[in-house]
């Protein structure tokens, strides 16, 4: 009986048809002489549009950096442009429209800031002018020149150039400066819109700092006027003209600044919470972005987990162990402090508990306050410590040295774009 099944169970294997693969089918359908349809969505055929406008872009862009060019070049061009206007007989001018901008939006971002703003929005007075003082390969320029020929032109087509033409360059410009604040970033947190355009959250204190009164959502600023994008870009401009250090700080964390001065910054990790006090003694403001340096007590021995203490056996408190840190806040994490604190409070009477996830009060009163033994040698070490920070920031620009805790004004604060206080 056994041996009937096995018979019949290989006659049905071989009879069984045998699954092809994808590419035999393939193969199989072609050799049938079948027809292959295929309808390219409206989203597939705009991606063939900024393919063959990237291509056209770089050519162009080739013949004006080279100063060079011939018939080769002029009907690859004019191939790339034959495509696209087949291409918009099926998807529509509008869609194509919107997808050729999009193309050179995304264009810009390969190619030099300069060498683009004059390539794309100049006269052709402007731009043989530059390319004679560049020469080929518009690598001759003196220090600073190519940067004063652009912004000559950017500054015109701002001032004369159409609406279309002003917004146009403004997105081109400011999707050069995400892409660079969003790379030197520290870790990934909290985005904004501008105009559409992710960016770092901290941005926001430069925004608000040119006059515009707050966002119009949590995500962003997507109901600006023109002039106030511009503000925007001139604030940035003014910025990246003191160097990579200013704009890094733009958008740095907190503690980036603290260890930048050697101050070894108390920071969380992932699943773990600190406990601190923080002491009456000088703090220090940023201009640039936002952030508060200040002076700590950090509880040692505090549960990781919890940020509490756990009683021993006897019910007693196990004695604290601690240190002076100095820790480094955003201006959310300033307000969050603030509504920690009851009316009848300060900043320095409560024990705070720091995680990942944000702050919260643990204690309504300050463990190290507790013994007035403790008190003493925490209020020492606290003097020594707050002589050396003063020493540290001693000359630095764009910060602000308050008594303490309480002189800092983080609600909608406005600043003004300052040299890097790292770099001086």
């Amino acid at each position: 009986m056994s041996n009937e099944l096995n018979n019949a169970e290989e006659q049905l294997l071989q009879e069984r048809p045998k699954e092809e693969s994808a590419a035999q089918a393939g193969a199989r359908l072609l050799n049938e002489e079948q027809p292959i349809c295929f309808v390219p969505t409206p989203e597939e055929l705009a991606v063939l549009v900024s393919y063959w406008v990237k291509d056209a872009i770089r050519v162009k862009y080739f013949i004006f950096w080279g100063q060079c060019y011939g018939g080769c070049e002029i009907r690859e061009i004019s191939f790339d442009w034959e495509r696209v206007n087949e291409i918009a007989k099926v998807l529509g001018n509008e869609a194509t429209d919107r997808a050729v901008e999009g193309a050179y939006l995304r264009a810009a971002q390969d190619y030099n800031r300069n060498d683009w703003i004059v390539f794309c929005y100049g006269t052709h007075q402007e731009k043989k002018g530059y390319q004679k003082i560049g020469g080929q390969g518009l690598d001759d320029f003196d220090a600073g020149v190519a940067d004063r020929l652009a912004s000559q032109v950017l500054e015109r087509v701002f001032r004369e150039g159409t609406a279309e033409q002003q917004m146009c360059l403004l997105e081109t410009e400011l999707r050069r400066y995400s892409t660079k604040l969003r790379a030197i970033k520290d870790r990934s947190g909290h985005l904004i819109q501008i105009f559409g355009i992710y960016f770092p959250a901290e941005l926001k204190r430069l925004v608000l700092g040119v006059g515009v009164e707050d966002a119009d959502s949590k995500w962003g600023f997507n109901t600006l006027t023109l002039e106030q994008g511009k503000a925007i870009l001139a604030a940035l401009d003014e910025t990246a003209r003191n160097g990579e250090g200013a704009l890094k700080e733009l958008v740095a964390e907190p503690e980036y600044f603290v260890n930048a001065l050697g101050l070894d910054c108390l920071a969380v990790e992932r699943d773990r919470r600190i406990r601190f006090s923080i002491l009456p003694f000088k703090t220090a403001t940023l201009a640039n972005s936002f952030v508060v340096i200040l002076p700590v007590v950090h509880y040692l021995n505090a549960d990781p987990v919890s940020g509490r203490y756990e009683m021993n056996a006897d019910g007693t408190a196990p004695p604290v162990e601690w240190e002076i840190r100095y820790l480094g806040l955003s201006g959310a994490d300033v307000n969050d402090i603030e509504d920690l604190v009851d009316e009848d409070q300060t900043p320095f009477d409560v024990d705070i508990v720091m995680s990942t996830e944000g702050l919260y009060r643990t204690c309504k009163k300050a463990r190290w306050k507790m013994n007035p033994e403790r008190a003493a040698e925490v209020e020492k070490a606290a003097i020594e410590a707050s002589n050396v920070f003063e020493t540290k920031l001693l000359g630095k620009r764009g910060v602000t040295v308050v008594d303490d805790f309480r002189g800092v004004v983080p609600r909608r604060q406005k600043t003004k774009p300052s040299a890097s206080f790292l770099n001086d």
